[in-house]
């Protein structure tokens, strides 16, 4: 079936810049827990580097997930 795949989300946190925040993934069973399941693979959290670096300032992670990654 069609809900047996893996599918894209990216929800846009600009909003919450310079303010700490705890992102949560679960799922909600409604009416009916049957068959209810969810699994994330690989979840990131990426930051447009163009925003968040002032001239000439340190350069941010390109990613936050279980291992930070930095541009060279």
């Amino acid at each position: 079936p069609d809900e047996r795949r893996w599918v894209e989300v990216r929800v846009p946190l600009a909003s919450y810049a310079g303010r700490q925040i705890e992102i949560t993934l679960r799922t909600d069973p409604v009416d009916d827990v049957r068959n209810d399941w969810a699994g994330w693979g690989n979840p990131l959290v990426v930051i447009d580097r163009t925003l968040l670096r002032p001239p000439n300032g340190p350069i941010v992670p390109a990613s936050v997930g279980t291992r930070p990654t930095f541009p060279r």
